[in-house]
Formats: structure tokens, sequence, C-alpha cells
């Protein structure tokens, strides 16, 4: 009985490594086959984006990443998320020219990054390993945040001179 275990145990083994190498080459081929997004050139969207390249920094440095990646993520079925992103965008003032693909590749690469960080702490120190989920968390809503921030001050500025605008139209 003992034999007829393992040898289903190694069959299951089998099916489940074959399943994850069938996932895995799917996914990839999900991604090859998008190319980078292009970068927007026109209207306002190409605006913000040529403003924050030509004054460089870590958003210029990460830019092409971000564009091959956004281009992978346009190949995935995620129109809700999209939808979602969106208007947070627009209140935003289309921060950095950035579309809903580029936002979410903003949150992977920032989840990415903070991985990295939460993985050298964790090497450095002597800190429980379940403190990376933390990291990963907070690399993956880093972005959002920023926006929000950016769309709520955007709206106090409004609300401030709204009422000038009223009275000198009366």
């Amino acid at each position: 009985a003992r034999r007829h275990l393992l040898r289903f145990t190694g069959r299951l083994i089998a099916i489940a490594l074959a399943l994850i190498a069938a996932g895995t080459f799917t996914l990839t081929f999900m991604m090859a086959r998008n190319p980078p997004e292009e970068r927007p050139q026109l209207g306002i969207r190409g605006l913000k984006r040529r403003e924050a390249m030509e004054r460089g920094g870590l958003f210029a440095a990460c830019e092409p990443l971000m564009r091959r990646v956004s281009g992978w993520l346009g190949g995935l079925p995620m129109a809700g998320l999209r939808e979602r992103v969106h208007p947070v965008l627009l209140y935003s003032g289309n921060y950095l020219g950035l579309s809903p693909n580029d936002f979410l590749s903003l949150s992977v690469l920032s989840s990415l990054a903070m991985t990295c960080v939460g993985m050298v702490l964790i090497y450095a120190s002597t800190v429980p390993g379940v403190i990376l989920i933390f990291f990963v968390l907070l690399g993956a809503a880093l972005p959002y945040l920023q926006l929000k921030q950016i769309g709520q001050e955007r709206f106090k500025i409004m609300n401030r001179t709204l009422p000038t605008a009223i009275d000198l139209a009366a």
C-alpha cells in the first residue's frame, strides 16, 4: 500500500509541475506578445508626460520599464480595475501623464522595489519574515496614496478659489 501511495504522490507532483509550467508559459506568452505601451505625445497626457520627462528624476529613469510592464498588463483582462483607477487619475490632474495601465505598472514596480527593501531588512536584522507581506502591500499602495493626496490638494485649491470666481461672476 505504501508503494502505491508513493507512486500516486509522484504522479500528483508531476501533474502539479506540468500545470505550473503550462501556467508560466501562458503568462509569459501573454506578456511577450504585447509591445511596450507608447509614450503619450498629444493632449494633456502628452504634455504632462513630456514635462515629467524633462524634469528627470526617478520617474524619468524608470519610465521605459514602466511602459514595458504597462504593455504586459495591457494583455491581462483587468477592465474593472482600470475603470476604478481612471477617476483617481483624472482627479489628480493626469499626474505625470499616466494612463490606467501606467499607474498599475507603477504599482507593480513599486511593490517589487519595496519587496527588495523588505528582503534587505529581513536579511540585515532579526525582523521576522512575515513583515515582507507588509512591504509588498505598502509598495503596491504607495502610487495610489500619492495620487489620492495630489487629487485632494487639487480639490482643496479649487474649493479655495471657487468663491472668488463666483464673486467675480456676480
